[in-house]
């Protein structure tokens, strides 16, 4: 039975390896632009609550799309998501929450995709929206774990992106946990590997 031993002991060892270096990967982006200005953002999609209405994650990161919109720091806003598990489409609901925040001066300026499921699906989509304005480097608004994974997709597509973090200054920010460190860890890894058996 040692030879079973010696499996498990380095699918763990490798198991750590992985989420050791995906944690570090989700660290060190920290949700700040060095970029004064971009060209376009593009707000992630995120849960709606059961009765319809955006939940936390999509609630702050409507609002962070809102503000470098309302800063000058964007020309455009695109929010993403499709129909989850509840409500309406998580685009439009955050398309709506920015108008309704900024006015509807600022309405022809927010943009709203709404078809995707995923993370990937959302880049995927909003990247010939964004293209169609012109548009050569954006600001991908999520929650900072989430920034890592979402970044190097939204590079994978093409973007030129940086990172802006929905929850910076959210001590109840409800995406901080231990778990979602090791799920955001794992996805990331699982991301990289995944690209590097397509090539």
């Amino acid at each position: 039975m040692r030879w079973v031993r010696a499996i498990v002991g380095v699918i763990a060892v490798a198991l750590f390896v992985a989420l050791t270096w995906g944690m570090g990967a989700v660290a060190r982006e920290r949700g700040i632009p060095t970029w004064p200005h971009a060209d376009a953002a593009i707000v992630l999609g995120a849960a709606v609550a059961d009765d319809g209405r955006a939940g936390p994650a999509l609630t702050r990161r409507a609002r962070a799309g809102a503000r470098l919109l309302a800063a000058g720091r964007v020309r455009a806003v695109f929010t993403t998501g499709g129909v989850g598990r509840h409500g309406r489409a998580e685009g439009v609901i955050a398309r709506e929450m920015i108008v309704a925040q900024l006015g509807d001066a600022f309405a022809p300026r927010v943009h709203d995709e709404h078809a995707s499921r995923t993370t990937w699906e959302n880049l995927v989509n909003v990247r010939r929206m964004v293209r169609a304005i012109g548009a050569t480097n954006v600001f991908v608004v999520s929650d900072r774990l989430h920034l890592a994974r979402a970044l190097r997709m939204a590079r994978d597509v093409g973007l030129d992106a940086q990172g802006v973090a929905a929850d910076a200054g959210d001590p109840h920010s409800t995406y901080a946990g231990p778990w979602h460190w090791i799920r955001e860890a794992a996805l990331l890894h699982a991301y990289r590997v995944a690209r590097a058996l397509e090539r």
